[in-house]
């Protein structure tokens, strides 16, 4: 296995992970109202969630098209 197999691999990993982790951080966002500081009003954390959880579907999208 060479290092270009190796890169590859971890490369459709990340483009996998990275986009769970979005989607992920935007359901905590909207849930909790809290990322990093609390986020006041309310509607700014719904906002950023649902924009957070758009970009997430967006590059799991990309990646399994790829």
């Amino acid at each position: 296995m060479n290092i270009e197999e190796i890169l590859g691999k971890l490369k459709f990993v990340l483009s996998l992970v990275v986009p769970v982790c979005y989607v992920g951080m935007g359901i905590y966002v909207i849930s909790e109202k809290i990322f990093i500081v609390k986020i006041q009003p309310p509607l700014f954390a719904y906002s950023l969630g649902a924009v957070l959880i758009a970009y997430g579907l967006f590059r799991l999208y990309r990646a399994v098209k790829q």
